[in-house]
C-alpha cells in the first residue's frame, strides 16, 4: 500500500539533499541539454532544468505549452507538482524516496551522473485530461559539496506506446555498465542486470532506441552509415529474437522494462 503524502511532504523530502549554500561546478550547456532531451525522448515532450540546491526551476522547453496546454512562463516546481494526477502523487513520493536511496546511499556520490531514473505517471494535459507520462531525470552537474547541482528532467507522452503505469522505477547506467531496473517501489532491493534484453547486440539496442524516437530505417542507415539493407536485416533478426510482434509492442515491452 501506499502512503498518503501531499505536495509539500515531497518538497521535505527533497530539502534534505539540497545545499543552500552549494554552487554547481560547472556550467549549463543548453545545446548539450537540448540534445540529450531529444535522444531520450520517443515521443511528444517537454524539459526543464531544476536547481536541486535552491529546489527552483532555472528553465523549461518551448514544448511544455503545446504539451500542457500551459504558459511556460507560469513554470514552477509547484506547477509541476500539480500537474500529476492526483491518485499518484503518493507513487511519485514513493518512487523519490526510492531514487533518493538509490543515488545517495547505494553508489558512489560521483557515480551519480552516470544514471538516468526513470519512472511513468500520470500527467495532466490540456482541458484537464490525463495521460501516461515518462518521467526521466539526470544529474547534470554536481556542487561542490558533493551533492546535486542541476537535474534535466525530461516528460514525455507515451500513451501511444504503454496506457499503463509500470508502477517501478528504473535506474539506467549511461554508461551501459551496471543497470537496476523494474525496482518495485514498495520494496525496493537495487539488483543490477548487466545483459541486454532478449540477447539483443548492442547495434540492436541502439537500432532500437533509434526506431523509438520515430525514425526510418532509411534515416537509421545513415545515421549509422550502413546500408537500409543492413537495418532492415537488423530490425528482422530484433524481432525474431523478442516475443514482440511488432516493432511497436517490443518499444512498448522495453519501455515497461526499463532499458528504454
Amino acid at each position: 500500500m501506499f502512503m498518503k503524502s501531499s505536495k509539500s511532504e515531497l518538497i521535505n523530502y527533497w530539502k534534505q539533499f539540497s545545499a543552500e549554500n552549494s554552487k554547481p561546478v560547472k556550467e549549463i550547456d543548453f545545446n548539450l541539454v537540448d540534445r540529450v532531451a531529444r535522444f531520450f525522448s520517443p515521443s511528444i515532450y517537454y524539459y526543464y532544468i531544476f536547481n536541486f540546491t535552491t529546489l527552483r526551476m532555472e528553465f523549461v522547453s518551448d514544448s511544455y505549452q503545446s504539451m500542457t496546454g500551459l504558459d511556460r512562463a507560469d513554470f514552477s516546481l509547484n506547477r509541476w507538482l500539480e500537474s500529476i494526477h492526483p491518485d499518484e502523487i503518493d507513487f511519485v513520493h514513493q518512487c523519490e524516496q526510492v531514487a533518493g536511496k538509490f543515488l545517495f546511499e547505494f553508489i558512489p556520490l560521483d557515480q551519480i551522473p552516470r544514471y538516468k531514473v526513470s519512472y511513468t505517471y500520470k500527467m495532466r494535459g490540456p482541458d484537464d485530461t490525463y495521460f501516461q507520462s515518462l518521467h526521466q531525470a539526470i544529474a547534470l552537474s554536481m556542487t561542490d559539496n558533493d551533492t546535486i547541482g542541476h537535474v534535466l528532467g525530461i516528460e514525455t507522452k507515451i500513451d501511444q506506446i504503454s496506457k499503463y503505469p509500470s508502477k517501478r522505477i528504473s535506474f539506467l547506467d549511461l554508461e551501459g555498465q551496471e543497470n537496476y531496473l523494474n525496482i518495485d517501489v514498495e520494496h525496493p532491493t537495487f539488483d543490477k542486470i548487466n545483459e541486454l534484453p532478449y540477447g539483443f547486440t548492442p547495434q540492436e539496442m541502439k537500432i532500437i532506441e533509434l526506431i523509438s524516437l520515430g525514425h526510418s530505417s532509411t534515416e537509421i542507415a545513415k545515421m549509422l552509415f550502413v546500408s537500409d539493407h543492413t537495418i532492415r536485416t537488423h530490425r528482422a533478426n530484433i524481432l525474431s529474437k523478442s516475443p514482440a510482434r511488432n516493432m511497436t509492442s517490443l518499444v512498448a515491452d522495453l519501455f515497461r522494462q526499463g532499458y528504454l
